[in-house]
């Protein structure tokens, strides 16, 4: 369940600083100091933070979805999301 990044520290530990892969991308993405960690976050506000195997996609909005579908194709598709024509499928 998405939280936010207080709560996720509390759970989690100390989080890396928020980054882009692209300056131009909408999605921050971050993850725990600790090692071998495999748990993949993201925020769109960098204040609500979701934990991709637990909230995606049921616990975004649809444009949220959308935009990390758009942005992220090969994590969506793990999913069954996918953009085909402008329209967000997911299975």
């Amino acid at each position: 369940m998405y939280m936010t990044k207080e709560e996720l520290e509390a759970r989690y530990g100390s989080m890396v600083c928020f980054y882009k892969e692209d300056p131009d991308e909408r999605i921050w993405h971050t993850y725990p100091m600790k090692e071998n960690f495999v748990t993949y976050f993201f925020s769109f506000n960098r204040k609500i933070i979701y934990q991709f195997w637990e909230d995606f996609p049921q616990n975004l909005t649809r444009e949220e979805v959308y935009l990390f579908t758009k942005e992220n194709p090969r994590m969506a598709e793990l999913r069954g999301c996918r953009i085909i024509h402008g329209q967000l499928i997911c299975e």
